[in-house]
């Protein structure tokens, strides 16, 4: 249970979170209002139908999402501008040069935790090495473990994960400091290897950060986040707030650059109603273990998958859950040298996007769950309607293109049923819609502005990104790729969305981060229902609805550009815009990375041979040791005991590592599990460790 005192603190309403959002959210509310009501007026000049009804209740819908969260960017802005920082929350003094962090001199070890499942081991251990190597030279080691949490199911990579392990040991010195643990059983994927940690190590730390496969973290954010968390004993989840590196196609560079010119302002400006009521993403957080162990044990929401079972978007959830407990959730954006990476084109982004749509609309199942904070069930609301948000859009715009046809073909009536001496001619305002449409458009670009007129008011943050003319071109061609890509996203989550009410579960399935340039092929398959429906937009509305062909155009010239978009876009492309500040100034531990990185994949012997990298295990009695100290002493009775026994008439039939036949994928991982099998077999032939 939360000790009482800690959750009166949490719980207790203070003035501060009242007034902010006793200010934002009517300004917000009134803003929307105001756009309905004009927007209700111009559709109801010549009366009104169902499809007039149904426009203005999406256009309510769909105008609030866009008025939080530009009002929220406005907030941001000022605070900015001001120097504002994250209010009640108690953030560490600087520290001299090579001092200890006073904070973590006492009490129990910091863990900072990474999950993965079937990554490129050679960069998540690189990443490792660079974090660690970071905190020596800061003098602050030795409250951190790292602790490299696998749920691979691929052996190859499986043996892979066992070589860079060791390899990062031998650099580091980190041995009983660099942990590496591979779950047999990954249950409930993602959340079920979290979980496993806490039960079974968490109660030795009093915090852990945990980590995504493709996050860099520097030393000095490390500690910043492990000291913001031991002087803010009442906070449950710390949310650092990530900024995308290395990206290196036009797609990727475009949004690592939009993430990191504006995210900080729209972090500054949610974390202002926020306050300790705020969310949790999943990685680049500093968690308190007892909170998380206690509150955050997922349920298992009924019916089958996709709806269904174990949660995919887990983290909304345990914020959810943490908060109910009484202890409180913060987002803070002061924390510099928080990184991630991602997908490098629109195709494989949207593979990743794919999960999330189910696992946001599984939160349908616990939005209204017993005792929740009101905050916390509109994170919940608010991720479902951000993956539901393109499907009203394109409802919105059949309604509007079936209401002009509907007005094409059926003639106005001039002479209603009450006497008139003149006819009833239809009205429309064309003015009153043109400022309704800059409106809109004014909120949805002027954030983007104000975040560049930031940087370009000081001299030294101007020269950070580049210079200002290199920036405002960034700005102007990220926010037109934008538009153009923007319905194309639309359908792409509209069909999501469909897959998941039709029962389709999208699985977990690895990420690629690397370079996935899109083939025209596959560009064909992807987007050929794009174009075609961007065709026939353009034919319907020029033939049927010439007065919406020109408001249209943006949309329909995004979808018919869809393959040269998605191609062109998915390729490398130079830095001569979307430059950002760690491009101009590369931090030490990225390129410390990299350079682990390269030398760690030469060590990683090719798949190839009926056996792939597990001959290497049968083969190099070094490494076999090592796998075979890694493994549990129960390992063989959890292996599939039919695959297992396959395995091992194969197995017998070897002779001086020849006439090996093929193994399958299942018979390696029950071959990898087998003790007996593999300290029978090192012929030490092999060199597979330095």
């Amino acid at each position: 249970m939360t000790d009482p005192q800690t959750a009166s603190a949490a719980n207790a309403p203070t003035i501060h979170a009242a007034w902010r959002r006793l200010f934002l959210f009517p300004v917000a509310l009134g803003t929307t209002a105001t756009a309905v009501i004009v927007w209700a007026d111009l559709l109801g000049m010549n009366g009104t139908n169902w499809f007039d009804r149904i426009q203005v209740t999406l256009f309510a819908i769909s105008f609030a999402w866009v008025s939080v969260f530009f009002w929220s960017s406005i907030v941001g802005w000022l605070r900015l501008m001001v120097g504002g920082k994250t209010p009640g929350l108690v953030l560490p003094a600087p520290l001299a040069a090579g001092a200890a962090a006073p904070e973590l001199q006492s009490g129990k070890p910091v863990a900072v935790v990474v999950p993965v499942y079937n990554e490129e081991p050679q960069a998540v251990f690189a990443r490792v090495v660079a974090m660690y190597e970071s905190l020596q030279q800061l003098g602050n080691l030795a409250p951190f473990h790292f602790f490299v949490l696998s749920d691979t199911t691929n052996p190859d990579i499986w043996v892979a994960e066992e070589i860079c392990w060791a390899e990062a040991i031998r650099q580091t010195g980190g041995k009983g400091r660099i942990f590496y643990r591979r779950r047999l059983k990954n249950t409930a994927r993602k959340a079920g290897n979290i979980a496993d940690f806490c039960e079974k190590w968490g109660a030795q730390y009093e915090h852990m950060i945990v980590l995504d496969a493709d996050s860099l973290l520097t030393g000095a954010c490390l500690l910043q986040l492990a000291r913001t968390g031991r002087l803010n004993p009442t906070a449950g989840i710390i949310q650092g707030l990530p900024s995308i590196i290395g990206s290196h196609s036009f797609y990727a560079r475009a949004q690592q650059f939009a993430a990191r010119l504006f995210g900080p302002m729209l972090a500054a400006g949610i974390n202002f109603w926020h306050m300790g009521d705020g969310n949790y993403w999943g990685h680049n957080a500093v968690i308190r273990c007892d909170a998380f162990t206690q509150c955050c044990g997922l349920p298992h929401l009924p019916g089958p998958p996709p709806l269904g079972g174990h949660i995919l978007s887990h983290d909304f959830v345990e914020a959810a859950l943490i908060r109910r407990g009484g202890w409180q959730v913060w987002l803070i954006g002061e924390i510099e040298g928080c990184f991630e990476q991602m997908p490098q084109s629109i195709i494989e982004n949207g593979k990743r996007e794919r999960r999330w749509v189910q696992g946001n609309l599984q939160h349908s199942k616990i939005v209204l769950a017993k005792g929740l904070h009101p905050l916390s069930r509109l994170h919940l609301f608010m991720g479902i309607l951000s993956y539901l948000a393109p499907v009203l859009g394109l409802l919105f715009l059949f309604t509007g293109l079936a209401s002009a046809i509907y007005a094409e073909l059926v003639p106005p009536s001039y002479f209603p049923d009450t006497p008139s001496l003149f006819p009833t001619w239809p009205i429309f305002d064309g003015d009153r819609a043109l400022q309704l449409l800059a409106v809109v458009i004014v909120m949805l670009t002027l954030p983007k502005l104000l975040a560049a007129f930031y940087v370009c008011v000081s001299p030294s943050r101007a020269k950070a990104w580049g210079g200002r003319m290199r920036l405002i071109a960034s700005v102007l061609v990220e926010h037109l790729f934008t538009i153009l890509i923007a319905p194309i996203m639309m359908l792409i989550h509209t069909s999501f969305v469909l897959e998941v009410l039709s029962g389709r579960d999208s699985g977990w399935g690895a990420q690629n981060r690397g370079d996935a340039r899109t083939s025209w092929r596959e560009a064909w398959q992807r987007h050929r229902f794009h174009m075609a429906f961007g065709v026939a937009l353009a034919g319907i509305s020029y033939v049927w609805a010439p007065s919406l062909f020109w408001w249209l155009s943006p949309i329909i010239t995004g979808l018919l550009l869809a393959l040269p978009l998605s191609v062109f876009s998915s390729r490398p492309y130079a830095q001569a815009l979307f430059r950002i500040p760690e491009e101009v100034a590369v931090p030490a531990e990225w390129q410390r990375a990299q350079a682990v990185e390269a030398g760690m994949l030469k060590l990683i012997p090719e798949v190839k041979g009926p056996l792939g990298r597990a001959e290497i295990v049968l083969d190099d009695a070094r490494l076999n040791a090592l796998h075979v100290a890694l493994l549990p002493a129960n390992s063989v009775q959890l292996a599939d005991q039919d695959e297992l026994a396959k395995a091992r008439r194969k197995l017998a039939q070897r002779v001086d590592g020849h006439n090996m036949p093929v193994l399958t994928g299942s018979e390696r991982v029950a071959l990898l599990l087998d003790r007996e099998s593999l300290t029978q077999a090192p012929m030490g032939i092999r060199p597979a460790l330095p």
